[in-house]
């Protein structure tokens, strides 16, 4: 075997042991799930900035209609007031009305699920792809834009306070908070 060969054998051999403890260490924790499921899905309902209404095309003409997904490993602040602080319900009616500019109701697009991933409530956990199936997905822009935190869990009162953050920093640089919608009397 040549010096050169040896070399290379080296690298391959560190490569493959990286590779397999990062697989060990996501098979540890089991968060991040290998992205296996991959469908698309046709909008029906954006409901607000991080849930969604839609039906799934699961292939060979498989549907599962009218489903509730939320946008996974995100949280966006609400659309009603929260501990009657309508300021920030202002602020979750605006990341909605600009989710609705980026998500159409009717167009499809692609979506990624992770296996056994459901939120408290019962819905897939979902990453939306709006731009293309290998451009960023919609649950990072909302994150990077400050409209969305990242979220596994923790409090709600520390995610209501950096949505509060996120917030002043929109209007800061020169955002404008949408105004309340008024429900209409019967």
């Amino acid at each position: 075997m040549t010096k050169r060969e040896r070399y290379l054998d080296k690298t391959w051999f560190l490569q493959m042991h990286s590779c397999l403890q990062h697989y060990k260490f996501l098979k540890q924790t089991n968060w991040e799930e290998p992205h296996l499921y991959t469908y698309r899905i046709t909008i029906t309902k954006v409901t607000d900035a991080d849930s969604f209404r839609g039906n799934l095309d699961l292939g060979l003409g498989n549907w599962m209609h009218d489903v509730d997904f939320r946008l996974f490993a995100v949280d966006a602040p609400e659309t009603r007031a929260v501990k009657g602080d309508k300021e920030l319900k202002r602020f979750g009616i605006t990341v909605t009305d600009w989710v609705r500019t980026q998500v159409k109701v009717g167009e499809r697009y692609w979506v990624k699920t992770y296996k056994d991933r459901r939120g408290k409530f019962g819905r897939p956990m979902i990453k939306l792809y709006h731009k293309g199936k290998n451009q960023r997905c919609l649950n990072d822009e909302l994150v990077m834009r400050g409209f969305a935190v990242p979220y596994y869990g923790q409090s709600k009162d520390l995610v209501t306070v950096v949505h509060r953050k996120n917030m002043k920093m929109f209007l800061k640089e020169g955002g404008e908070l949408a105004p309340l919608k008024r429900s209409k009397k019967v």
